[in-house]
């Protein structure tokens, strides 16, 4: 009976051993995952460094030892084995199957020693932790809660994540204190500073380097400290005024040197303008306008005087900029705004009538060009009903020019019999047949019923010099009249910009289109009419470049000359854009690489925009953007780098000012 009773006393006595030492494991892994709100309580994570984080801190001195009366770096393997059977008996009892998954690495013995380190290391970095905190309670600047608060996110990550975050919440406590002391100790630095430009700036930029001490101290603070950057700006502007009014007294303004006088405001203004609503810098300014309006005042008849020269707007506000501009209101500078505000309306009121007027020329013209091709339609019909035959077109003269051109190869080089039966067939489709039957050559005639010709002739198997001819013996009058009106509505004069319906053309004047070909007519003295389509192939032909507006024209590879006249000692802008086909290639204003053997000017770029100031003047580079000082006086030339330009096509547009 004894012996039954002593038998259940040491069942019930290990029973509740057991049973204490479950409680015990659980309460451990309790008390450590509490450590990491990161973490869940029911399951171990997934996350390998926050699995092994949780894991070192298990076997941590501080926890272990309520569970061990050994640290673990002081356990045997066999030791780690009866503590793993006394874990594994546990497995029912909340936490502790989820601390045998934690320690299970621990129990394979393959990283023993390593888990070892890892515990030595968790202490030292405890005994740090405690150095910091002990630290922090002996006060510490700003500075050294930013270096702490960096050393612990940096050195403290194997410790548990409250562990870590309790000194940063400590350290973020302290930081609004430490902001306004060391706020505090800049005053003296501020107060003391010496009235210098340089002192501006540090005070302009102390609050950016100071952003982080901002961020953190009291309002209260700040606003001190804004208060006295203030003060001590407005305390280094009265000194730094000061001194700038005495120099402004000492300097004699000249109306000679007005860019001299316009120059000390804008030395003021570079210096003071982020300071203009101090009351110290306006006084300032104030100085400098007095003694400008003083200069401008006592010259202001001098002034009007070249205001009456003027006559543009552009001309005008600069003279505003340049004399009125920072003064202080005085009769005569008020009666000078006055005399030139009317100059800028009249100047207005003009322009605004030659607008009109130049609407009304547009109108006219349009009117006038549909006038002519109503006529020229009659005059044509009329004549081809009298004559039984077809009378040619100026375009229909370049057509045919342009077929003649295909076979009058420069290379001499023999051209197909299809190509010579197109160019036959392109005149004989009008009933003008053919005088030879012999190959194609330098002069090809042919005639209608009436003897009225068509003559493609070339001076040379080269494709210069070639031209096609209509000629009518014995014109009539309506027959001259309907050839001069075709040349004004159709083409331009070349020595005008643009086409001019109302122009009564002269013999010889020649007109364009492009350019490529030039029309004109004459009327020889036995009565026979010519009227000619003349192959331009090097652009030898002086055409003038074609007018958009009153500053922008259309430079071709065949215009060479502007009605721009350029006065010595004016400045020239230009501002061009737009394509121009060179045979093959395409050339923008800036030209291309390569090709110099084809240029006008070796050194320039193939295709590039030039111009030059009066015939002998020399070429100078424009490409796309180009400012120059007219060196001397004359019309302005405008083409582009090339000497061939007989398979070219399209324009270059060209914006220009004069100053």
């Amino acid at each position: 009976m004894r012996k039954l009773l002593l038998c259940v006393i040491i069942c019930l006595i290990s029973a509740n051993i057991k049973a204490q030492k479950c409680k015990d494991f659980s309460a451990l892994y309790g008390t450590v995952i509490k450590e990491f709100p990161q973490a869940s309580f029911d399951k171990p994570t997934k996350e390998r460094l926050l699995f092994d984080r949780i894991a070192y801190n298990l076997i941590s001195d501080k926890y272990f030892l309520t569970i061990s009366k050994k640290s673990f770096t002081e356990l045997s393997k066999k030791d780690l084995e009866k503590l793993k059977k006394k874990l594994f008996k546990c497995t029912n009892v909340d936490g502790c199957w989820q601390l045998r998954d934690y320690l299970y690495q621990f129990f394979l013995f393959s990283n023993l020693e390593a888990a070892k380190n890892h515990v030595r290391e968790i202490s030292s970095q405890r005994i740090q932790l405690k150095e910091t905190l002990s630290q922090l309670n002996n006060g510490a600047s700003f500075n050294g809660l930013i270096q702490q608060e960096a050393s612990v996110n940096d050195n403290f990550g194997l410790l548990t994540t409250l562990e870590v975050q309790g000194v940063l919440d400590l350290i973020n406590s302290k930081k609004g204190a430490a902001a306004d002391n060391d706020l505090l100790l800049k005053k003296n630095h501020i107060g003391n500073l010496p009235e210098t430009f340089k002192s501006l700036a540090e005070l302009n930029n102390f609050k950016y380097e100071n952003r982080q001490l901002y961020q953190h101290a009291s309002s209260s603070v700040q606003t001190e400290l804004n208060a006295m950057i203030e003060n001590k700006r407005e305390k280094i502007l009265q000194t730094l005024s000061a001194a700038e009014k005495n120099k402004l007294e000492n300097i004699s303004f000249n109306i000679r040197d007005i860019a001299q006088v316009n120059g000390v405001f804008d030395n003021l203004k570079a210096s003071y303008s982020q300071y203009e609503n101090y009351n110290s810098v306006e006084s300032l300014y104030a100085v400098y306008r007095k003694k400008k309006a003083d200069l401008i005042s006592n010259n202001a008849y001098e002034i009007a005087k070249k205001a009456e020269g003027f006559y543009t707007i552009k001309e005008l506000e600069n003279l505003s900029k340049t004399y009125i501009a920072n003064t202080s209101s005085t009769l005569n500078i008020e009666k000078l705004k006055e005399y030139i505000a009317s100059r800028k309306e009249a100047i207005e009121k003009y322009l605004r009538e030659k607008e009109e007027e130049r609407q009304r020329i547009a109108l006219r013209k349009e009117n006038k060009f549909k006038e002519n091709k109503k006529l020229i339609s009659s005059l044509r019909e009329e004549a081809e009903k009298v004559y039984n035959t077809k009378i040619p077109t100026f375009e229909e003269l370049h057509y045919i020019l342009q077929e003649y051109l295909d076979l009058i190869n420069e290379d001499n080089k023999k051209y197909s019999e299809s190509e010579a039966s197109q160019f036959i067939r392109v005149v004989e489709k009008m009933e003008y047949w053919r005088e030879d039957d012999d190959n194609i050559s330098t002069l090809e005639r042919f005639k209608d019923r009436n003897g009225f010709s068509i003559i493609a002739s070339a001076l040379t198997i080269k494709k210069t010099n070639s031209d096609v001819e209509f000629r009518m013996p014995n014109a009539p009058k309506e027959i001259i009249a309907l050839f001069q009106l075709e040349l004004v509505t159709d083409f331009r004069n070349a020595w005008k910009t643009a086409k001019d319906p109302f122009e009564s053309p002269k013999p010889y004047n020649r007109y364009v289109n492009s350019g490529r070909t030039m029309y004109s007519y004459f009327v020889k003295d036995d009565g026979t009419l010519i009227a000619r389509a003349e192959y331009n192939s090097d652009a030898g032909g002086t055409i003038l470049a074609e007018r958009e507006d009153a500053n922008t024209l259309q430079v071709s590879s065949f215009s060479n000359m502007t009605d721009v006249k350029i006065e010595k000692g004016q400045t020239i802008n230009f501002q061009a854009s737009g394509t121009i086909r060179v045979g093959i290639l395409t050339t923008k204003p800036d030209g291309i690489d390569g090709w110099r053997s084809f240029n006008i000017v070796p050194s320039f770029r193939h295709g590039m925009l030039m111009g030059k100031i009066g015939e002998d003047g020399k070429w100078f580079q424009i490409g796309r953007r180009k400012t120059i000082k007219a060196q001397e006086s004359g019309f302005l030339y405008l083409r582009m780098n090339e000497r061939d330009v007989s398979n070219n096509s399209g324009h270059f547009t060209v914006r220009y000012t004069l100053e």
